[in-house]
């Protein structure tokens, strides 16, 4: 009885062995999961007669979970949730302005085989800006779009850690406001980092 549980344990431990010397984390028919964060900060100021003075400040998080799957080897596609959150504050004056919305969207990542990967998303979504000089708080709808890249550098064959970078575009609009409205279209580079598990 002994000797037939110490081969299965064997056969079963050689066998997780070999399968994941197998492993190709980007092959057809593997998922990836994914979580990224993104950092900005800017700060606005005003040159006048050689003097610099700071106006705005402004603190950006913006966090990128994603889900994907291989449909081709080194091919992923899948669905992309994108979560923004800025606070900007204004030399001389007491209040601050808030901004937090969120976009959905699919997205497409090709792997190069040497680490390096490139990867774009579209998506559509909402945002809320609030302050207390502002009556009411302002509701828009977003529609935007992410392009760049990165290097997965492996931990294991399943995990790796991705520095990136990306250039986003957004386009913004109050909802109540008419059809002849101006958008507000800002245009942004990311640094992030992130982490992907491939199962």
């Amino acid at each position: 009885m002994k000797t037939l549980l110490i081969t299965t344990i064997a056969i079963c431990l050689g066998w997780s062995a070999f399968a994941q010397e197998d492993f190709n984390a980007t092959a057809q028919g593997n998922y990836l999961v994914n979580g990224s964060l993104f950092i900005n900060s800017t700060t606005s100021k005003t040159k006048l007669d050689g003097e610099a003075r700071d106006d705005s400040k402004t603190f950006e998080v913006r966090a990128s979970p994603r889900a994907g799957y291989f449909v081709i080897d080194n091919l992923a596609v899948g669905l992309d949730l994108f979560v923004q959150s800025s606070k900007t504050t204004f030399e001389g004056a007491d209040t601050e302005v808030k901004k937090n919305g969120f976009s959905v969207g699919p997205f497409g990542r090709y792997y190069f085989g040497n680490g390096f990967f490139a990867e774009g998303t579209v998506g559509i979504g909402s945002s809320t800006t609030s302050s207390a000089f502002l009556p009411e708080d302002i509701k828009s709808s977003i529609f935007g779009w992410r392009v760049g890249g990165g290097y997965a550098l492996f931990l294991g064959e399943h995990i790796a850690l991705e520095p990136t970078i990306f250039y986003s575009r957004e386009s913004q609009k109050a909802k109540d406001a008419p059809d002849n409205a101006p958008k507000n279209i800002v245009s942004s580079i990311f640094l992030g980092v992130g982490f992907t598990a491939y199962l």
